[in-house]
């Protein structure tokens, strides 16, 4: 019992680690184009755009077994797995247009 939720609380954090570096990502992506902070419509707009894709990355980080915490080292069948899996992901938007 106690080790499932430690395994729980262990996901949750892996989770919500990658969804503040794709915010952050994007935040820093519309502040470098622009130039400045970006403004409220701004960041809206591509919140909601890019959501939905941040949705399928974290997706396909799931059924990839990434959040898997049991299992996870830090090796390089590790690194390959990531690597592998996110130009994958990379390509999805090609692929669906």
């Amino acid at each position: 019992q106690h080790v499932m939720i430690h395994y729980r609380i262990r996901k949750l954090i892996l989770l919500s680690g990658d969804l503040l570096l794709l915010y952050g990502a994007l935040f820093f992506a519309l502040f470098v184009r622009a130039g400045h902070v970006p403004n409220e419509k701004t960041w809206t707009h591509n919140f909601e755009a890019f959501s939905w894709l941040f949705l399928v990355w974290l997706l396909v980080f799931y059924i990839a077994g990434l959040y898997d915490v049991s299992v996870h080292k830090n090796d390089v069948g590790f690194y390959n797995r990531i690597i592998h899996f996110v130009s994958q992901t990379a390509q999805l938007p090609s692929q669906i247009t």
